[in-house]
């Protein structure tokens, strides 16, 4: 027999305290917004999201930049190594037509 009337004790006392609750919140909150408070809110938000696009985008083609500037230092550093093999190979056969001539 307590069961049904705690059952129903409880749920009175909950939708009291959401009724109480409720009409408190909306005191405090100042009502609904008004139309000019609300598309501030939504401007505010669009321009938040135009902001967080615009930072992705550049970290994008940050990345990219990035990236060209890796692939151009390892074509530097290659074509560096290159040039300093051949000026050995050039020195060594100096070298070698001194040793000759001697």
């Amino acid at each position: 027999m307590p069961e049904p009337l705690l059952g129903t004790f409880l749920a009175f006392a909950t939708v009291f305290q959401l009724v109480i609750y409720g009409a408190y919140t909306y005191k405090i909150s100042g009502g609904p917004p008004d139309w000019d408070a609300w598309r501030d809110r939504q401007a505010r938000i669009e321009r938040a999201q135009e902001r967080r696009a615009e930072r992705e985008e550049q970290r994008r083609e940050d990345a990219a930049l990035l990236r060209q500037l890796a692939q151009r230092a390892a074509a530097l550093k290659q074509l560096e190594e290159e040039r300093a093999a051949e000026k050995a190979e050039m020195r060594g056969q100096e070298e070698k037509k001194k040793k000759k001539d001697i």
